[in-house]
């Protein structure tokens, strides 16, 4: 079975370097990958590609009378929503919220048989 670290458990001092160009302290990159997937951008992305499997949630507010879109909730406070689940008898209510890991896997050390 494959090993897995978790770099939420790394120290933002700790370096990683995806090639000798792109070098950064975790202290940096964790908040900028926190950042994008939080955006605006990101989240229009995941609904629309919702919608393009047949998905479609509303989620917002109502604004002045208007309803304005807050798809980002889906990476911040979470989605509102209610689950039936098999056998219990009532919905319950609660939020969906997406969550990302960034995960290292190791490679595997050679082992080299001493003579």
């Amino acid at each position: 079975m494959e090993e897995k670290i978790n770099l939420d458990d790394f120290d933002e001092h700790d370096v990683i370097c995806f090639n000798e160009h792109n070098v950064f302290k975790m202290g940096k990159l964790m908040p900028g990958i926190e950042g994008a997937i939080k955006s605006q951008d990101v989240a229009n992305a995941f609904v629309n590609a919702l919608q393009r499997h047949g998905i479609s949630i509303k989620v917002g507010e109502m604004l002045n009378d208007r309803f304005q879109d807050c798809y980002g909730w889906w990476f911040t406070e979470g989605v509102g929503c209610e689950i039936l689940q098999p056998g219990s008898s009532r919905w319950k209510k609660g939020k969906v919220k997406l969550n990302f890991t960034l995960e290292f896997y190791p490679e595997a050390e050679e082992c080299i048989p001493l003579l």
